[in-house]
């Protein structure tokens, strides 16, 4: 009897564990209740897959600043945590009326953001370092404070700083900045070949460059990357507790958002309603992109599978023109997933250089990583862009017919070396592409499949191509047709004639 006692006690033992193991899972929440509030957003920032980041490791790590969890290393360069607390002074002492922050008011914006601890450990579906309740939010209250600074504006009444030199340029290339160092203002002059300028302007130059470069950095660090996010609700908390306004922090960094997506024509379309409210940044950026775009293939008719696209040179045959469409025209406001179909010409948004070969696969394949772990959430819209433009460029051929209609714009080496940067673009990915509720470009390729297996169009095609290419043939051929038309109604003319005369 004692036997079997102990035995039950094991038993209940091991449940016991069961169940804390399954409470800790769900962020500190019993088992059954890990859903999310009201009102709070359900999407969760999660782990770039290992067959997806092996493509490129760097595409999806930080190199400037980390933000959350994942990348989190204390006394770590990328944690800027002495550059952070200084954001966080500045915010709360904008928030005390420009009095220097004690202990208190620190104390204060650690507590609330404790009380959020199973809410946040929830938005993670990746590995969390063992971080107590305490340094998590620690780490939230440093990251949210950095964001709201740099991208939100709070902050900027207790400095004399303007809102430009706190805000990172949204305007900055690669190019941009290197062409601040190799041509500083003023311009070459005397025999000597000295620099007009003086060696203050120089500086103050390349100063400027440096700090346009570290924006560039910030931006793509901090607005670009599935891993490196924090949820809108730990910015909420704080800038509830910083200004006691209901305003919500996406509402407030909505515009830096738009603007982004503008400047680098990733999208022209007007801001989205923030219902239901993002849950991180990149999050911000996907809505903007997806606005215009529908959720699902609303005109596909259930006709028949097809698989996969075809290339930009297989359509050619059967005559179809890839065609750029201007995302800067004021008459079209939409973003890059704006593709569409009209006969026999597909009108593809432009990706402008050189941004096509460096931020915007950065910023795609970060977004197919949101899509891929939010998927019901969000939907598959950028995926099933990043596989139409996978699968109709995937040879330097293809990239060379798309730059020559200026759909494609890049600045590599040849355009092989882009299709292969496309070609592993949704490596690693879980995508179905006849489910019109995953594929919102199905039924255009439906109806290009249909074009390209009719032989009358192909056949016409050929013609037009083979023979009709160059003008002095089709001037030659259009006179033989007329010659031969003339001869026709001549011999039937002569034929009437012969037999009225008979008659």
């Amino acid at each position: 009897m004692n036997h079997s006692v102990v035995v039950e006690m094991s038993s209940l033992s091991l449940a016991q564990q069961y169940f804390e193991r399954l409470r800790i899972i769900n962020g500190g929440s019993p088992a059954g209740h890990g859903q999310t509030h009201a009102g709070e957003p359900s999407v969760v920032i999660g782990r770039v897959v290992e067959m997806a980041r092996n493509m490129d490791e760097h595409e999806y790590d930080p190199h400037h600043v980390s933000i959350g969890p994942y990348h989190y290393r204390k006394g770590s360069p990328l944690a800027r945590e002495d550059h952070k607390l200084r954001h966080v002074e500045q915010l709360l002492a904008d928030a005390a009326g420009g009095a220097t922050p004690g202990p208190d008011d620190f104390k204060r914006y650690l507590a609330a953001l404790q009380l959020l601890d199973s809410r946040v450990r929830r938005c993670y579906t990746g590995e969390i370092p063992d971080m107590t309740a305490e340094e998590l939010a620690g780490m939230m209250l440093l990251d949210g404070c950095y964001i709201l600074v740099r991208f939100g504006h709070l902050g900027e009444s207790t400095t004399t700083a303007s809102r430009a030199e706190h805000t990172p340029a949204i305007s900055v290339t690669p190019e941009e900045a290197a062409g601040a160092i190799a041509a500083p203002n003023g311009t070459m002059a005397g025999e000597n070949g000295c620099v007009s300028t003086s060696v203050a302007s120089e500086t103050g130059s390349r100063r400027r460059s440096d700090r346009q470069m570290e924006d560039l950095a910030l931006v793509r660090d901090v607005w670009f990357l599935e891993e490196n996010q924090v949820p809108f609700l730990v910015l909420d908390e704080i800038q509830r507790l910083s200004t006691g306004g209901s305003t919500s922090a996406a509402t407030r960094i909505a515009p830096y958002a738009r603007e982004l997506l503008q400047r680098k024509l990733y999208s022209t379309a007007p801001s989205p309603r923030l219902e239901p409210p993002p849950g991180n940044l990149l999050h911000l950026l996907h809505m903007h992109m997806t606005s215009t775009t529908p959720r699902a293939d609303v005109g596909q008719d259930n006709g028949f599978a097809v698989g996969r696209w075809r290339t930009v040179t297989e359509y050619a045959t059967a005559g179809v023109e890839f065609t750029a469409r201007d995302l800067g025209a004021a008459c079209w406001p939409g973003s890059i997933l704006g593709v569409e179909q009209s006969g026999g010409t597909v009108l593809v948004p432009k990706l402008n250089a050189p941004t096509a070969a460096g931020q915007t696969l950065r910023l795609l394949r970060n977004l197919i990583a949101l899509e891929q772990h939010n998927a019901h959430e969000v939907g598959s819209r950028v995926t099933a862009y990043c596989t139409f433009l996978t699968q109709v460029a995937c040879t330097g051929g293809d990239v060379a017919r798309l730059s020559k209609a200026g759909v494609v714009s890049h600045s590599m080496g040849n355009d092989g070396e882009l299709a292969g940067h496309l070609a592993d673009l949704c490596k690693g990915n879980v995508f179905d592409f006849d489910d019109p509720r995953c594929n919102y470009l199905l039924s255009t390729c439906q109806a290009l499949e249909k074009r390209y297996k009719s032989r009358p169009r192909r056949w016409m095609a050929w013609l037009k191509r083979e023979h009709f290419s160059n003008p002095w043939v089709t001037v030659a051929l259009a006179a033989a047709a007329i010659t031969l038309a003339c001869g026709v109604v001549q011999a039937v003319f002569s034929v009437l004639s012969y037999k009225n005369g008979k008659n």
